[in-house]
């Protein structure tokens, strides 16, 4: 029996686990494991391409098991930079999730509207202005952000923050390429 997936994109048809080969059907059982109901979104998109949708989750499973940001700053930073991109469909998963982990709903609506930094709280504006910094980047990091950053929170925290933005960065892009809609049930975004 053939599960029933609604595509998220109108420019590819979506990807059933039934309709892959055993090697594609490990890829997307270990997304499964990460997220219960399976590749969605982009994810789903990539599904197509199976090898590369497993490359692109091992990354992010790094973000989310292995790396020395914790699981609130990764969450901050990840918003600030998918809103930066407005990927809708991205805002609304990670959302969620930032709101589990401790965002505050006040932080979540400043980077919603886009507040200034000095609206947010003072433990957020290093990261969120790093994030900015870094979304879609199409110049050098300023060096003295840089010396900011690695100075509050050292080498390999900078190291990794600075992938994540530019993963997050990739996610806009297949978002908007892909041409990913958010869900019916997505609240509104922005």
């Amino acid at each position: 029996m053939s599960t029933q997936v609604i595509p998220d994109s109108p420019r590819f048809p979506a990807v059933t686990r039934e309709s892959l080969d055993p090697q594609a059907q490990a890829i997307w059982d270990r997304r499964q494991k990460i997220i219960s109901a399976g590749p969605t979104g982009h994810f789903n998109v990539l599904m197509h391409t199976p090898p590369l949708m497993g490359l692109i989750h091992d990354l992010e499973t790094y973000f989310r098991r292995d790396s020395s940001l914790t699981e609130r700053e990764r969450e901050l930073m990840t918003l600030a930079i998918v809103r930066e991109a407005q990927a809708k469909f991205a805002w609304a998963r990670h959302e969620r999730r930032a709101l589990q982990c401790g965002v505050s709903r006040e932080t979540v609506e400043g980077l919603r509207h886009q507040a200034p930094l000095e609206a947010l709280a003072p433990e957020d504006r290093l990261m969120v202005e790093l994030a900015r910094a870094l979304a879609g980047a199409r110049r050098e990091l300023p060096e003295e952000l840089f010396n900011r950053v690695l100075q509050a929170k050292g080498q390999r925290w900078t190291i990794e923050a600075i992938a994540l933005a530019g993963h997050y960065t990739m996610v806009g892009v297949l978002i908007h390429g892909f041409g990913v809609v958010s869900k019916p049930e997505d609240e509104p975004t922005f």
